[in-house]
């Protein structure tokens, strides 16, 4: 398998930060850099990895507060964001804008880019079978929040639904560290996890939201 993957946690908020590389070719991208990413640089050094993109699932602060330190590092990254939040990196002229159902490479790997909006509207995941990078969108048994600015908890279920249509054995890989453990497959999520357990959007609703939560 040419697609590996290493977590790093840290951040204000128990943030799960990776690093992604095709073991073939050795590129290597940063999933929401983390402010200092000494240990990511270090931990590719060790690996004989060349750093070779930027990817971001969303654009709230604690997953972007390493953009800078990574482009002092290296000015040229490529920057994969969604189309709606490219403009916010106009200081940078190397940024690649996605949205559902576009492939992007690593080396000699395929990711396909799933748009899942709810928690923020430029939420996307990255999927390589069976591997799925999923952000703020789906946690280990919990989901994003939907209650602040950008949030709409309609599109919120609307994209658990398609996380929740991927193949059982997809590891799915969160942007916190929130559950009983990092990862897991979407086969006991869709067991164990009450968002995705719930038995339709307006029980969704209620649960994410609150049973005073307006439906219409």
């Amino acid at each position: 398998m040419t697609f590996q993957i290493k977590t790093f946690p840290g951040g204000p908020f128990d943030n799960l930060f990776y690093v992604v590389w095709d073991s073939l070719t050795r590129e290597a991208a940063i999933v929401d850099p983390p402010k200092d990413i000494r240990e990511l640089i270090q931990f590719m050094q060790s690996q004989s990895l060349t750093f070779s993109h930027i990817w971001l699932t969303h654009t709230h602060y604690d997953h972007i507060e390493g953009i800078e330190n990574c482009l002092n590092y290296n000015p040229t990254l490529p920057i994969i964001t969604h189309t709606s939040q490219a403009k916010k990196f106009l200081f940078h002229s190397n940024v690649i804008k996605v949205s559902t159902g576009d492939e992007i490479k690593l080396g000699s790997l395929s990711i396909t880019i799933i748009h899942t909006p709810g928690h923020s509207p430029c939420g996307i995941c990255f999927y390589s079978a069976p591997h799925c990078i999923t952000g703020d969108t789906l946690f280990v048994d919990r989901c994003g929040r939907a209650d602040i600015k950008g949030a709409d908890v309609h599109k919120l279920y609307d994209s658990l639904q398609k996380l929740k249509n991927l193949p059982p054995e997809t590891i799915i890989y969160p942007g916190h560290d929130y559950g009983k453990s990092q990862t897991d497959t979407i086969q006991n999520q869709c067991i164990q996890n009450p968002y995705l357990v719930a038995k339709n959007k307006e029980t969704f609703i209620r649960y994410r939201m609150g049973k005073n939560y307006p439906l219409t």
